[in-house]
C-alpha cells in the first residue's frame, strides 16, 4: 500500500513526458514545413536574348569623316555591353570585365555594363576585352569577346586652290603640280589623335629645307607662292608636314608630297 501512490504518481509523469513533446514537436514540425516549403520557390529563370559589345575611342577625326575613330596608343576607350534577356531582373546580374584575359575587378560588379580602358600597346597591335555575365547561383551565363585594333596617328594633307577654299577639304595626293606666281593652299587634317581641338596640336612644315613651326587653329594650313622661277622646265620640290601631340608627344604622325612646279 506504500508504493502504490508513488507507482501511479511515476505513471502520470510518464504519461505528461510522452504527450507534452509530443505536442511540441508536431507544432515544431508544422513550422520547420512551411519554411522548408518558402524556401524552395526559385527565382525566375532568365534567358538570354542578345549580348553585343560596341566600343568607341577618344580621337580626333575631321567633319565629314564617316568612318570609325580608331585607338592610338595614349587614347582612351570605352565598351559598353548591349544585354537583352527575358525572365528574371538584369540588375541581378553581374558583369566581370577582362582585359588581354586579365581579370579587371574594379570595373567589375553587379550593373558596370561599362568598361573603360587605355591604350597600352603600340600600333599594328590589338586588346582583346572579354566580359562575362552571371548570376549569383551561375544558373545564368554568358560571355562575349572582341578585339579592337590599335592604329597609329595619320596626317593627311589635301591641296585647296582658289576655287575650292570654302570646301571643307578636296582629293589628297601623293604629288600636286603648282604653278609659278600663284598661290597655292595646302590643308593638314589629322587623324586619330588624342585631342579636343586642334589647338593641341603642333604642326612643323618644311620646305626648301625651311621650317615653320604653328600651333594655332589655323596651323594645319600652309599657304606658298612660288615667284621669280628662272628654270625654264619644272623641277620638283618637297613639303613635309610633322604632327605632333603637346598633350601626348608618342602621338606623332608626319607625311611628304611631292611638288611639281612649273
Amino acid at each position: 500500500m506504500f508504493y502504490k501512490p508513488f507507482s501511479i504518481f511515476i505513471t502520470f509523469l510518464i504519461f505528461l513526458g510522452l504527450t507534452i513533446p509530443l505536442q511540441m514537436w508536431g507544432q515544431i514540425d508544422d513550422f520547420w514545413i512551411d519554411e522548408m516549403l518558402d524556401n524552395t520557390i526559385t527565382e525566375e529563370e532568365i534567358y538570354l536574348k542578345t549580348l553585343e559589345l560596341y566600343w568607341s575611342a577618344d580621337t580626333y577625326a575631321p567633319f565629314g569623316y564617316q568612318g570609325r575613330t580608331l585607338p592610338t596608343k595614349g587614347s582612351l576607350v570605352t565598351v559598353n555591353a548591349c544585354l537583352e534577356v527575358t525572365g528574371g531582373d538584369p540588375k541581378n546580374l553581374k558583369y566581370s570585365w577582362f582585359l588581354d584575359d586579365i581579370f579587371q575587378e574594379t570595373k567589375s560588379g553587379y550593373e558596370r555594363d561599362e568598361f573603360q580602358f587605355g591604350i597600352r600597346r603600340l600600333n599594328n597591335a590589338s586588346h582583346a576585352v572579354r566580359l562575362k555575365v552571371f548570376n549569383e547561383d551561375r544558373s545564368f551565363f554568358a560571355e562575349k569577346l572582341i578585339t579592337i585594333p590599335i592604329a597609329r596617328p595619320e596626317i593627311v594633307v589635301y591641296n585647296k586652290t582658289e576655287t575650292q577654299i570654302n570646301l571643307p577639304y578636296t582629293t589628297s595626293a601623293a604629288n600636286f603640280n603648282l604653278t609659278t606666281n600663284k598661290e597655292s593652299s595646302f590643308l593638314a587634317l589629322p587623324y586619330f589623335f588624342s585631342i579636343k581641338t586642334l589647338e593641341d596640336l603642333e604642326f612643323d612644315w618644311t620646305f626648301a629645307d625651311k621650317t615653320y613651326k604653328e600651333s594655332s587653329l589655323t596651323a594645319n594650313v600652309f599657304g606658298l607662292k612660288i615667284i621669280n622661277k628662272k628654270a625654264k622646265e619644272a623641277f620638283e620640290q618637297t613639303l613635309k608636314v610633322v604632327t605632333s601631340n603637346k598633350r601626348y608627344p608618342e602621338q606623332r604622325a608626319q607625311t611628304t608630297i611631292e611638288l611639281n612646279i612649273y
